[in-house]
């Protein structure tokens, strides 16, 4: 399994860092009565979304980690996590990183799902 670059930044912007526990409920509407709850399943990936900034050589190794290293994003990778440490995370499906130019380099924001 790889592991986050040391060359890009290893701690994301406070502000920007957020951890979504995972909705892991499913409700069914009776006949009468209240709903039945159940868990969706035995576990849920939590997501966690931030934003990083990056020189145009960050920008660079970013890209080849991301389409050569990760696959796309198909493959998890070990990402250091502020609060809980290093865990295994995959880039969210369906919500790739996205880059807008921010003063002389960039702003990289993205999600990741941490493995269960």
């Amino acid at each position: 399994m790889s592991t986050w670059t040391g060359s890009l930044p290893q701690v994301p912007e406070a502000s920007s860092y957020t951890d979504t526990m995972p909705g892991n409920v499913i409700a069914t509407q009776m006949d009468t009565g209240i709903a039945k709850r159940r868990m969706r399943s035995t576990t849920a990936p939590r997501v966690i979304s931030m934003t990083m900034y990056l020189s145009d050589a960050q920008c660079a190794v970013f890209d080849t980690f991301y389409m050569a290293t990760t696959h796309y994003g198909a493959d998890s990778f070990i990402f250091p996590v502020p609060v809980t440490g290093s865990v295994s995370v995959h880039f969210q499906p369906g919500n790739p990183p996205r880059r807008s130019p921010r003063g002389i380099g960039m702003q990289l924001s993205f999600s990741v799902e941490v493995d269960p």
